[in-house]
């Protein structure tokens, strides 16, 4: 189908769900035109794109314009680069490029994800419906065969991709899942190629590749700002990142930014001495080339293909110095700011409105010698404060807890604080029944939500209005109904069993 588009001297899209009805000028395009299904669904992304003409037409067959005239709005509709559609050739744009144009489509059968790019790529291969997301794979292993282009592993967590709560926190695969995975790569492009790097290959036993590597804890890497569900942003920080992980760096970059490279966490495995890319969560990493060049060694490495899901009970912290990060409070909440903290000098205000500190020494089991608290406060003098700690199992770091002390003062003295910190952490342990925090909007029930990344602990406070209920009390069986009970209007509807 690829190549009858791309053959056609002209291609025409009825738009089923598209009226002309306020439609003036191109200028003045029908208010459902941006919203069309169309533009939405994994098929016709190829009728689109292929094409060398196209003309778009209503439900009612009236002609609204051609892609020429409309890139800049369909550009803007679809997140395509509107360079393609000034050349219209697919080897200016990388792989990833690519891949983010699909990241939002949908199609009804899950292997159609990958089917529905054979000709963004130009390769072919057998479809078997059946075998869900594995045809994905092997979509990008049929990519790898024709290219060597390196941003098709740079794929990494955004707002289609959840945080936490999914596989993507798991070690896996170099490959993606799917599409989605590829939604905040659409600036990533390919590098200037020298003599570092050489072609890969897919074996039985996992990618073979040469590439720069260097220890995670010798370098300065950022992490490439990615969005959780609830659009909460986290910031791009410089962090020195765990002593057990390397980083390797891949021939690609973000558009424009000649003298960065992108990198991805990877840890070796002790048994098999191959590698994995380390919990997808994290992103990728932007390095400095000049640390690349100067920090790395260039390693044969052997890294699994496939993400093989493998959980565990628990994964221990083994970072020193690991960032917390505060997300700044939104909507009901917003009328909260910082009065108090402590350690009292801890905290940096980042430009996004965040707080950042690594106040909390997470390989060690002790506690912290000074409790870990901030007190919030609004306008109208309410208050409230917001506990860290952390979080243990089985004698081992494994993470951040917070809790909240609602409608309370943070304790002047060090010793009151702490009896304040282990109230409420046995409170918050023993769910007991919480009122609601009193503010401006009234009653709010103030939620820690808290992600656990490779380089830092986000924490979010989910801020709702409190719903005020008075609980059912059950009588004992003994007392009997009520004096006064009337039953009426029942009739009952018997129906004999059947004769054999």
């Amino acid at each position: 189908m690829f190549k009858w588009y791309q053959n056609a001297a002209i291609c025409y899209a009825h738009l089923g769900d598209v009226t002309a009805e306020d439609y003036a000028s191109v200028d003045r395009l029908p208010s459902t035109f941006p919203n069309s299904r169309w533009f939405t669904r994994g098929w016709t992304l190829q009728e689109l794109l292929a094409p060398s003409a196209i003309v778009f037409y209503s439900v009612d067959w009236v002609s609204i314009g051609n892609r020429r005239d409309l890139a800049r709005t369909i550009a803007e509709i679809t997140q395509i680069d509107l360079r393609f559609f000034e050349s219209g050739n697919f080897d200016d744009f990388s792989i990833a490029q690519r891949m983010s144009w699909a990241s939002q489509r949908q199609t009804t059968r899950v292997e159609d994800q990958a089917y529905c790019l054979l000709g963004l790529f130009g390769v072919n291969m057998p479809l078997l419906y059946g075998e869900g997301e594995q045809a994905f794979v092997r979509l990008q292993q049929e990519i790898m065969k024709e290219s060597d282009d390196q941003t098709i592993f740079a794929w990494g967590p955004s707002d289609l991709i959840p945080l936490s709560g999914s596989k993507l926190e798991l070690n896996g695969g170099i490959l993606a899942p799917s599409p989605k995975s590829f939604a905040g790569s659409g600036y990533i492009v390919r590098s200037q190629t020298d003599g570092t790097y050489g072609p890969y290959v897919a074996t039985n036993k996992g990618l073979q590749i040469s590439l720069p590597l260097l220890r995670a804890d010798t370098a300065t890497s950022t992490l490439i700002t990615s969005r959780s569900v609830d659009g909460s942003i986290i910031p791009s920080l410089t962090l020195t990142t765990a002593s057990h992980g390397s980083i390797a760096v891949l021939n690609c970059q973000p558009f424009g930014e000649n003298e960065k490279r992108i990198g991805l966490y990877v840890e070796k495995q002790l048994e098999s001495g191959s590698y994995v890319r380390a919990n997808y969560q994290n992103g990728i990493a932007l390095i400095s080339l000049k640390e690349a060049k100067g920090k790395a060694t260039q390693t044969d490495l052997l890294i699994q293909i496939q993400n093989k899901i493998a959980q565990t009970l628990t994964t221990q912290i083994y970072q020193s110095n690991r960032p917390v990060l505060i997300q700044p409070l939104k909507m009901l909440g917003s009328e909260f700011k910082l009065s108090r903290t402590c350690p009292k000098e801890a905290w940096q205000h980042q430009p996004t409105g965040s707080l950042s500190s690594t106040v909390l020494d997470f390989p060690s089991a002790a506690l912290p010698q000074k409790p870990c608290a901030l007190e919030y406060t609004d306008s109208s003098g309410y208050v409230f404060v917001l506990i860290l700690h952390k979080q243990f199992s089985l004698m081992r770091v494994t993470g951040l807890e917070a809790c909240i002390i609602e409608n309370e003062k943070m304790a002047k003295d060090e010793a009151g604080l702490k009896e304040q910190v282990r109230d409420a952490i046995y409170k918050s342990q023993a769910h007991s029944l919480r009122l609601g925090q009193m503010s401006s909007h009234g009653l709010l029930n103030i939620v820690p939500k808290i992600t656990e990344a490779r380089h830092a602990s986000i924490l979010n406070l989910e801020v709702r209005k409190a719903t005020s209920s008075i609980p059912k009390i059950k009588l004992p069986s003994s007392l009997g109904p009520p004096p006064s009970t009337v039953v009426e209007n029942i009739t009952i509807s018997v129906t004999p069993p059947d004769e054999d």
